[in-house]
């Protein structure tokens, strides 16, 4: 196995064999957004804004977010690696990509293994401790050609099966049986996952639960049997290796005939996970936050609040939709829409995309706004994140006539995730951060607050 590790937006030099055997799998595959993950350059690849893990053949590529400077990782090495990891970990738990505690990931963060390999760890172990306490069963219905009279009997079906052997009896049943799709899913899964994996722990805890599963069909499963299952009541303590199983089974392509995992493609957008991210530590640490706020308190929060956007007079009927990744509502009443932009900012004035300030002018307009915050990620320090306040030109320079009544403010600012977001300290500097950039957002004194070479001109 040929392992690759790389960070976003980071170059990798490969061998013409490996770039033409990548260029010919991702033209193949049927998700286009495989596609889009690596950019092919005259040395090899750049990742793009996808993290996670491609494995196809005997080669493996793992894509790390870039929250850190390359030249702090170039210094520190190995251990920068497993900060970044911890975070990635700590984001997709957050955002209930991954179910994994916080104790569980300083503990997988440490491992040495590819962020494959951690997968399948937490897939096997969650797995584990669950059958330890027992095996999930449920009532499902059989049919058989009996001895004896049992559940309900199948007329037609009896008299093609037992015209001559009046002895038996075609019935249909249920029966309280541990031979259920859930079992049949994980003992499938597991099965696919020991060929694949390559660490001796993981194979371990992969055969014991093969072993365990002995007497459970073995039947070829896919994502369309098991997209209508649902868990009972007595099985909710399965959720997590069922929610990975699905996962695997989901980005996966098998090779039905050997029963074996060709490609396993476990990757996330970065601009999504970020948006996401910013928004769960905002409505988790909500009340922290209020305390900074002080006499601005946050009420509500939600997340892609939709409105419409247009009007069609002639056909009485609203179309078209506008989402806000986030959508604050203070007690005050004042409304504040936070969109976040996974791309690097610079941390200058102006150094704006006019594309992401029309954007923001739209969604103040459409859901009666006059803030908006847009939210950078930086990979300096926490020492260089920077706070700007912008006011949107509304009156005519020549004429002095004010277009609107109303004044819009765009607020820019930068968030660090390079540190470790799991210890209590760095959560409560994110915390004073987010409260900083609120607190500044929502002052409406705008000549006292920032000089007039801060207008949007």
């Amino acid at each position: 196995m040929e392992y690759y590790i790389l960070l976003e937006y980071q170059e990798k030099e490969l061998k013409d064999i490996v770039k033409k055997s990548l260029q010919e799998h991702l033209e193949k595959a049927k998700d286009r957004y495989l596609q889009n993950v690596f950019i092919f350059t005259s040395k090899g690849i750049k990742a793009k804004n996808y993290v996670g893990v491609l494995k196809y053949k005997n080669y493996q590529f793992e894509i790390l977010p870039k929250l850190i400077d390359n030249n702090k990782i170039a210094k520190e090495d190995d251990k920068e690696r497993k900060i970044i990891l911890k975070n990635l970990l700590y984001m997709l738990s957050l955002t209930r990509k991954l179910d994994i505690k916080e104790n569980e990931i300083a503990k997988i963060s440490k491992s040495k293994n590819p962020f494959l390999e951690i997968l399948i760890k937490i897939y096997a172990t969650s797995l584990f401790e669950c059958l330890k306490r027992f095996i999930p069963k449920n009532y499902i219905t059989e049919e058989d050609n009996l001895t004896v009279l049992k559940g309900k009997l199948l007329f037609s079906k009896h008299i093609i099966k037992n015209s001559v052997n009046q002895a038996k009896f075609y019935c249909q049943y249920d029966e309280f049986s541990e031979n259920n799709l859930l079992n049949q899913l994980f003992y499938y899964v597991s099965r696919l996952l020991y060929f694949v994996s390559t660490d001796n722990e993981n194979k371990k805890v992969l055969k014991f639960i093969t072993d365990f599963f002995c007497d459970i069909d073995f039947k070829k499963t896919n994502i369309y049997k098991i997209r209508n299952l649902k868990l009972t009541k007595n099985q909710t303590a399965f959720q997590k290796p069922f929610d990975l199983a699905k996962m695997f089974l989901e980005n996966s392509l098998i090779d039905m005939n050997q029963h074996k995992i060709k490609t396993i493609s476990l990757l996330w957008d970065m601009n999504k996970l970020f948006e996401e991210f910013i928004f769960e530590f905002i409505r988790r640490n909500k009340d922290k936050i209020n305390e900074n706020l002080k006499n601005n308190q946050i009420e509500v929060i939600k997340y892609q609040k939709c409105k419409k956007l247009l009007y069609c007079k002639e056909i009485k009927r609203y179309c078209k939709n506008s989402f806000v990744d986030i959508f604050v509502n203070f007690k005050n009443k004042k409304v504040v829409i936070i969109d976040t932009k996974y791309k690097l900012n610079h941390d200058d004035i102006g150094k704006l995309d006019n594309q992401d300030i029309f954007q923001m002018v739209t969604y103040e307009t459409i859901h009666n706004s006059q803030n908006a915050i847009l939210i950078y990620p930086t990979i300096k320090d926490q020492t260089k994140e920077k706070i700007y306040k912008y006011k949107l030109c509304n009156s005519n320079k020549y004429t002095k006539q004010v277009n609107s009544k109303k004044e819009y403010y765009i607020t820019t600012a930068t968030v660090y995730l390079g540190y470790d977001l799991q210890k209590q300290t760095n959560k409560i500097n994110l915390i004073n951060r987010l409260s900083n950039i609120l607190n500044k957002t929502i002052i409406y004194i705008f000549s006292l607050f920032f000089p007039k070479t801060l207008l949007l001109q």
